[in-house]
């Protein structure tokens, strides 16, 4: 059997909404958790590390959605 013929490749749709919406909702908590910080601490005191951890996320997660803490910072503003 072909695996590229149109009824195959109408099986094979997917739909991403559901992981979209589950990496939005990462994102706001991040955004969220980052604003909690600013309102007890100092900007220079937060490490990525740190909003990476309360978040369940990991740095490289952070960077990819926000690109620096600078970036997370506007989002959080």
């Amino acid at each position: 059997m072909k695996l590229d013929t149109p009824e195959m490749v109408a099986r094979r749709s997917y739909d991403s909404s559901s992981r979209d919406r589950a990496a939005q909702e990462r994102k706001d908590r991040c955004v969220a958790i980052f604003a909690d910080m600013l309102d007890e601490g100092w900007y220079p005191d937060i490490t990525l590390e740190s909003v990476a951890e309360q978040a369940g996320v990991t740095v490289p997660t952070l960077l990819r959605y926000f690109g620096s803490k600078e970036g997370l910072l506007q989002s959080a503003t």
